[in-house]
């Protein structure tokens, strides 16, 4: 550091995890937070990178997704900024999904109710359908997943939606 220091013209930045909180406040309301510490806790809990749905395990495209949304996390007045900060990165709240997967889920086209069967809606077009199922293997998710904290997390991203109007997907 002394070293850095007699140098000058050089900033120091905080890595920890002060600094990956004080991002999430600033930017999770806009659903731009992209953390790290997510992916690492993912990793922990659910082994090696591979899609929930289709399998496909091409590191490139296989994403952490979010199961309770890193924006109404924030948004939800009843908790503290620590609190939201620990729901955004826990592992819990989330799967790993490939690109088409994940932006599926994200747009509502496939969601997941509580025993972690895949549900889509009901008046979803017929070429929209016949795609999912084509990209899709599992009609659920696996018990690995399905861990009392996902489902509570689950819980909190559906009462934010209404999902009676979806059905299960059949493959």
């Amino acid at each position: 550091m002394n070293t850095i220091n007699a140098i000058g013209n050089i900033q120091i930045h905080d890595t920890s995890i002060t600094l990956e909180k004080r991002i999430f406040i600033n930017q999770a309301k806009n659903n731009e937070f992209r953390s790290p510490i997510y992916q690492r806790n993912l990793l922990q809990r659910l082994g090696r990178k591979h899609c929930a749905l289709c399998g496909c395990e091409i590191p490139e495209i296989i994403q952490g997704a979010h199961v309770w949304g890193v924006a109404e996390i924030a948004r939800d007045d009843h908790f503290s900024d620590d609190i939201k900060f620990n729901h955004a990165i826990s592992g819990e709240n989330g799967l790993w999904l490939c690109q088409n997967h994940h932006k599926l889920f994200d747009s509502h086209y496939l969601s997941f109710n509580m025993d972690g069967h895949i549900l889509v809606p009901s008046n979803l077009r017929t070429e929209d359908g016949q795609f999912i199922r084509a990209i899709t293997q599992n009609e659920s998710l696996d018990n690995q997943i399905m861990t009392e904290n996902f489902k509570w997390y689950l819980s909190q991203r559906n009462s934010i939606r209404d999902y009676s109007h979806y059905q299960r997907l059949v493959i």
